[in-house]
């Protein structure tokens, strides 16, 4: 699971738990994120820390 992006409504949220990825809203990040499609959960914190680490990768190898 990953945080795609941010909109004004929410983040943007893929699950690929079940190996067919699919994405779904979410209004706020509590302590967790449940797919409410196939149920996975996993941490709001681990997830905001992958979607921040790899803008920050991206950002760094853009300006190479």
């Amino acid at each position: 699971m990953i945080i795609d992006g941010r909109l004004p409504q929410g983040y943007v949220v893929i699950c690929n738990a079940d190996h067919h990825s699919h994405s779904f809203l979410v209004k706020q990040l509590g302590p967790s994120v449940e797919c409410p499609r196939c149920g996975h959960t996993a941490l709001s914190t681990e997830l905001a820390t992958a979607f921040v680490a790899e803008r920050g990768a991206l950002g760094t190898s853009q300006a190479a």
